[in-house]
């Protein structure tokens, strides 16, 4: 891993820009760190954070809209943001997480189960 450096575009590939709101999930699924994807290509990707320090080498990044993880390894950083490749695709399995269990998403109220008239 190197640090950042400034002004010197070492792309492989083509980048495309987007903002997509994504989650950078490490320690065994314990800790998540809220970021931004700025821009992706084939290869890898750019995410802005508000402290990089905190991520390791090796993490899991989640989408907003994605029914599936990718395991990221970093390959620079700065403080605030970070570069990293993608070096696998999961899919998503939490049991509780509305995006991965599909009866969460229409969970109907049960007012009436619980409060009968």
């Amino acid at each position: 891993m190197t640090t950042a450096l400034q002004g010197q575009d070492r792309r492989i590939n083509q980048r495309s820009r987007c903002l997509k709101g994504a989650r950078i999930v490490f320690g065994n699924g314990n800790s998540t760190l809220d970021c931004r994807i700025r821009n992706k290509s084939e290869t890898g990707l750019r995410l802005i954070t508000n402290e990089t320090g905190y991520v390791p080498d090796t993490f899991a990044l989640v989408p907003d809209d994605a029914l599936k993880s990718h395991v990221c390894k970093v390959t620079w950083r700065s403080p605030t943001e970070i570069g990293a490749v993608v070096v696998a695709d999961e899919p998503l399995n939490h049991k509780g997480c509305s995006r991965c269990n599909p009866s969460m998403r229409t969970r109907k109220p049960q007012t009436e189960e619980r409060y009968p008239v």
